[in-house]
């Protein structure tokens, strides 16, 4: 099987994703109208079985470890979502948690760029989104070890569909839960960690 390689970059205001094989086609994906951005990294999700070799989980690395962008308007898997060890570009990104965290920073930082070059109405308005974006990214909430993380979604009101928690979890114990908040238009306004 052969690894679906990706580069990741920053054009203008989008955010591109570029598959190296075999075609070099490409998406773009708009910053300005990123409603969350989470990482998570499920420790030894793929890894092989000992007593036959075979992975575990139909998955082509030992560890999951993914970014997963939502965009305004979306409810349900993000449309965004990539593990970092298939992309071949951001040497920063390595296949660990401190990996996971650059990547996320990195995203944040050009959603942050994108806002400040004009996109975000400036002034007080370009710092509260900013302050809120800040808040509401999973790698800035949750830098504990954990190797599972349970999600639960909104079932009705406010932000149906949408994540509701994300407890995470080392070794069947829960080490960190974060608690998702949404407006009447679905957006995500509030994340607390308990």
């Amino acid at each position: 099987m052969s690894i679906k390689q990706v580069d990741i970059s920053l054009v203008g205001c989008c955010i591109q994703v570029k598959n190296v094989n075999p075609n070099n086609s490409y998406e773009n994906y708009n910053l300005l109208n990123v409603k969350s951005v989470v990482p998570t990294f499920l420790s030894g999700y793929g890894t092989r079985s000992a007593s036959t070799n075979q992975r575990k989980n139909p998955y082509h690395h030992d560890d999951k470890i993914i970014l997963a962008i939502t965009f305004i308007g979306e409810s349900g898997e993000p449309s965004l979502q990539f593990d970092i060890q298939d992309v071949s570009n951001q040497p920063g990104w390595t296949a660990n948690i401190a990996g996971l965290d650059q990547a996320t920073a990195d995203v944040c930082s050009w959603i942050a760029a994108c806002i400040a070059a004009g996109g975000g109405g400036g002034g007080d308005a370009t710092e509260a989104t900013l302050s809120s974006l800040e808040q509401k990214t999973a790698g800035s909430l949750v830098n504990v070890d954990h190797d599972q993380v349970v999600i639960a979604y909104v079932v009705a009101g406010n932000g149906i569909g949408e994540i509701l928690t994300a407890t995470y979890k080392l070794a069947t114990v829960t080490v960190a839960t974060l608690t998702n908040t949404y407006d009447g238009s679905n957006r995500l306004i509030d994340v607390i960690r308990t």
